[in-house]
């Protein structure tokens, strides 16, 4: 999909020129200064919409850096273009602590790479990068950066963030859209301190955002970070090549989509019938849609295509079958051109692909997707399919998709719907132990763990794409025993709509327990990790947030210890049961003769929920850590 670009910038009409400002560090105010990886000192930009066809963009800005985080942050300028923009008047200065200029950009400080020549893409999209020389310039240091763009591609507009880096620090920062009599236009500011100015200039109208002395800080951890500025703007009317569109809902955009992609979906008479032959002894839908995903499986690879308005326009179906490759759209087109000769109903369906993709305002309808996939409605249920993956497990999402929206393609009343709902009791760990502990401490370890949807995706791809040492390395890495190897490792994947990975383990640990005189202590939680909290205080602005692609999961522990018979524990420890809106905790010991068993169960539901629950959060997680390392006592009776 072609790239969906946010200006993180500000907007200021009637820009400054260069030199026009003092950009001596002392001149910024010391609460800005104190903790800061960078300070804005302005950043102006302008966003002219010209007419339905065309844009004009003007950015302007200047950032005084004081370490290494925020040069890695703001040293460099980065204007991507394509076929439909031109990036112009690029212009540099680098200045000194006291604001004395130490060098002026160059022509040859810009580089103009093709970026089908870094990356695997087949693309048309370039970048220019302004770099000032890799000499050494002593912090703090202020960099000044500013140039326009042309854009012919009006199915996008900016959204402007201004405050979307940590600890960066902002005296002033402004937005302003300029629209022309006659043109609608989408618009949604959100924690602004101040209203917005409207201006009557000629025939046009200029509305403007601003902001200063503004400080970031450190992000909230588990949030959306929906308190930082914003402002949203998105076309109604707008037009790209000879395609006209009007977005006043959802489902427009389905439908300007469809338009875009109709017609593409003709496949080779041989295929055909080779479809028809595949299919003549299937008579179930499900079973027909397996049949015909497999084929895209074996018969297509994914290769990136952003050629033109291709970033949003699927290559023909037929090409796909005689070429054998094609991106997400037409990887998908394809399946559906399949799925449609099989006469089972299908849709395109785009999407916001991605583990930490958020959806939001969903208010203002506009392009806000990177990632196109296959929805079949049948009876009762939705299958949806990935077709650019050559070995996902049928019907199967994972994070990637699932749990969020997306906008189902239809010619017309195309809407958004949800796409698979992936709760605790689908992202499962199920693990047994047998433990066998000798009388000097150390033990033979024997488990059996199945890994369900989400929590699966990681160990699939280990099993699939490394060695055994390989494996051994891996699991090392992330197995917290004292001291200890893996002697054989053993795996298998279940492909079913939600993937199970079963795994085994034989492990041999040395001195697994520790001893002081006659007492043996042994950490009954030899596997189990949970989440580090993150030690944040004050007061909470932001709702809680557990990203459901991270925090929907299921894990269950039940490791049986062999004890030697003269070893009997000092006690027992107490059933503990932790109950939140947000999770479940529990554990618990039980002697069985020789043995002693310990099982444990966590529980995590993603969502949202009140700020105030915050507290709470953080006090569950440190209650589970000090529980997990809790060690019982083992008396030798022998002495």
């Amino acid at each position: 999909m072609k790239r969906i670009v946010v200006l993180v910038a500000l907007l200021f009409s009637g820009m400054l020129s260069f030199g026009q400002y003092n950009f001596a560090v002392s001149e910024i105010p010391e609460g800005l200064k104190t903790g800061a990886d960078a300070v804005t000192r302005f950043d102006e930009t302008e966003f002219i919409i010209e007419d339905i066809k065309s844009s004009v963009t003007k950015k302007h800005w200047a950032v005084t850096i004081f370490n290494e985080m925020g040069e890695s942050q703001h040293s460099v300028f980065r204007a991507y273009y394509d076929k439909f923009s031109q990036v112009r008047k690029i212009e540099g200065t680098i200045y000194d602590a006291g604001g004395k200029v130490l060098k002026k950009l160059k022509n040859s400080d810009i580089r103009d790479i093709g970026i089908g020549s870094i990356g695997d893409e087949i693309t048309d999209t370039r970048v220019k990068i302004a770099e000032f020389d890799k000499k050494y310039y002593p912090y703090p240091y202020t960099v000044e950066f500013s140039f326009d763009e042309k854009s012919s591609n009006m199915m996008f507009f900016p959204t402007w963030m201004p405050a979307s880096m940590e600890r960066n620090a902002i005296q002033k920062s402004s937005f302003m859209i300029s629209v022309p009599d006659g043109i609608k236009v989408h618009k949604l500011s959100q924690n602004i301190p101040t209203p917005s100015k409207v201006t009557r200039n000629g025939t046009r109208t200029d509305e403007s955002w601003e902001i200063a002395d503004f400080r970031t800080g450190d992000f909230e951890s588990y949030s959306k970070n929906l308190t930082v500025p914003k402002v949203i703007t998105a076309p109604v009317d707008f037009q790209i090549n000879d395609y006209v569109g009007k977005i006043t809902s959802w489902s427009d955009i389905s439908s300007f989509y469809y338009q875009l992609n109709s017609g593409r979906d003709k496949l080779p008479e041989s295929l055909v019938s080779e479809l028809n032959n595949m299919l003549k002894d299937e008579k179930s839908i499900e079973a027909r849609v397996r049949k015909i995903y497999s084929y895209v499986q074996a018969r297509s690879r994914y290769q990136s295509i952003q050629l033109g308005i291709g970033g949003w326009q699927t290559i023909p179906a037929s090409v796909v079958a005689t070429k054998g490759y094609g991106d997400c759209k037409a990887l998908t087109n394809f399946t559906l051109a399949l799925l449609k000769t099989a006469g089972i109903e299908a849709y395109a369906a785009l999407i916001k692909a991605g583990e930490d993709a958020v959806w939001d305002n969903p208010e203002i309808p506009r392009m806000n997707f990177n990632h196109v996939i296959a929805c079949v409605p049948v009876k009762n249920d939705t299958i949806w399919l990935e077709c650019t993956s050559q070995d996902n497990s049928f019907g199967y999402q994972g994070d990637f998709t699932g749990n969020r929206m997306a906008l189902l393609i239809k010619p017309a009343g195309g809407g958004l719907v949800k796409t698979t709902a992936y709760e605790p009791e689908a992202n499962f760990l199920y693990r047994t132990a047998e433990v066998s502990v000798s009388e000097t401490g150390n033990a033979r370890i024997k488990t059996n763990t199945s890994f369900g949807g989400i929590q699966q995706d990681t160990r699939a791809y280990l099993y699939k794409s490394m060695n055994v040492e390989e494996q051994k390395d891996w699991l090392m890495k992330r197995i917290h025993l004292p001291n200890f190897k893996i002697l054989t490792v053993g795996s298998s994947l279940d492909k079913k709509r939600n993937p199970v990975l079963s795994e085994t383990l034989d492990i041999e640990a040395t001195n697994l327990c520790t001893f002081s005189g006659k007492r043996m202590f042994l950490k009954l939680n030899l596997f189990g990790n949970f989440i580090d909290p993150d030690g944040a205080t004050g007061e909470r602005k932001s709702e809680l947030y557990l990203n459901p692609n991270m925090y929907n999961f299921l894990d269950t522990d039940s490791l049986v210890f062999e004890i030697p018979a003269h070893f009997d524990p000092e006690f027992l420890p107490k059933e503990l049961n932790l109950k939140f809106a947000f999770g479940e905790y529990q554990t618990k010991v039980v002697k069985e003769g020789t043995k002693l068993v310990y099982l444990r169960r966590v529980k995590v539901k993603g969502g949202t929920y009140p700020k105030e629950t915050y507290k709470d959060w953080v006090a569950f997680i440190k209650k589970i850590n000090a529980n997990d390392k809790q060690k019982i006592v083992f008396v030798n009776k022998n002495g």
